[in-house]
């Protein structure tokens, strides 16, 4: 049972930063500034549970393409996607004012 190289790691990495921060708005957004940790969290505790790992470096070699697409499709939960809306109108409504 190989686990995925170092250059593997570092791609899983890039996307997950991809999509969380498509998630939260872009980095200038409000919501990455204040969620970005918690978005993260989410996102890696999906992989591991899905996978039934305990951190991505541990994702089998055989299994690297899946963890790709994994990160390709995640998306918050809906709670989550409410607080980011939240968060990002917020600091909308705080600029017009």
């Amino acid at each position: 049972n190989l686990v995925i190289s170092s250059a593997q790691a570092k791609a899983l990495r890039y996307k997950a930063h991809e999509k969380v921060s498509e998630a939260l708005g872009g980095k200038d957004s409000n919501a990455y500034k204040k969620m970005r940790n918690k978005t993260y969290s989410a996102c890696w505790r999906e992989f591991w549970n899905y996978f039934n790992i305990n951190e991505y470096r541990e994702l089998p070699k055989t299994r690297f393409e899946e963890g790709m697409k994994f990160l390709l499709s995640w998306q918050p939960s809906t709670t989550l996607r409410m607080e980011i809306e939240q968060c990002n109108t917020q600091i909308e409504m705080n600029l017009s004012q």
